[in-house]
């Protein structure tokens, strides 16, 4: 296996110990590991492998000790210390995935998955500079960073007292990630809690604009209109959300979650 091949599998079980665990049983993987290892005991990334599979049944213990096997075999591996900052870091542990992942981005400079692991710890760690700093770094360095590293980084820095530009980043994100329900409705939650009700009822624009159903959103600027203190528009939302229900199909009318939000808006209407 050539070095750069052996890398990218590390840095894909490293990253990804689930994979395979829907398609076998996780006592039957370790068995086999179990064997391989016995008949090749200097492969490394068997034991990367197999600290994963432990990780993935929160054996830290026993993940930590295959980790520590494989740096004895080759240190300058850098998805042993990849996956032992993630081991830490997912075990609670973020002051002591920190070293692990500053040397892996020794042996791998810029590594996007490893830069987003880092600045999580360096959130864990009361670092919220750091932790902006390496959220960016991962973000420009990976080709399609995932909504929940865009929550994360918006998180952070509302922690650090940067409400608007945690608002920028889950606009970003919006953007590069065509709309995501998760960003928008981070973005939708923090321009309430800043109190800037004409930008957070603009939110709805563009998604009452799509297919779908509407009541639900009508519904929900309704309460945003309660809260900026204009009942007379919650009320006339709520009436057309009411309307949008009558005219679904009986069978959706129906649903649990319809009924539901028919009983809900009723309440509230005066």
């Amino acid at each position: 296996m050539s070095g750069r091949a052996a890398t990218c599998l590390v840095l894909l079980w490293a990253m990804a110990p689930l994979v395979s665990l829907a398609h076998d049983d996780l006592a039957r993987q370790l068995e086999r590991l179990d064997r391989a290892i016995a008949t090749d005991p200097t492969e490394v990334e068997l034991y990367l492998q197999r600290a994963s599979l432990h990780h993935a049944h929160q054996d830290t213990v026993a993940a930590l000790a295959d980790l520590t096997r494989a740096e004895a075999l080759n240190p300058a591996n850098a998805g042993i210390w990849l996956l032992r900052g993630r081991v830490l870091l997912e075990s609670g542990q973020a002051s002591l995935a920190l070293p692990a992942l500053e040397r892996c981005l020794d042996l791998q400079p810029g590594d996007g998955l490893t830069l987003a692991l880092r600045a999580r710890a360096r959130s864990q760690t009361g670092d919220p500079a750091g932790a902006e700093a390496d959220y960016a770094a991962a973000n420009a360095s990976l080709t399609r960073p995932g909504p929940e590293l865009v929550l994360e980084r918006s998180q952070n820095l509302q922690s650090a007292g940067r409400s608007r530009e945690a608002l920028a980043v889950l606009d970003e994100g919006l953007r590069e990630l065509e709309g995501a329900a998760a960003l928008w409705e981070a973005a939708l939650a923090l321009e309430i809690q800043m109190g800037r009700w004409t930008e957070a009822l603009a939110r709805f624009d563009t998604p009452l604009q799509r297919p779908g159903s509407r009541a639900a959103l009508l519904a929900r600027r309704a309460q945003v209109f309660d809260l900026a203190g204009q009942p007379e528009a919650a009320t006339l939302d709520r009436r057309q959300a009411l309307e949008e229900l009558d005219a679904l199909p009986a069978a959706r009318r129906r649903t649990p979650a319809n009924l539901e939000l028919r009983r809900t808006l009723e309440s509230r209407l005066p």
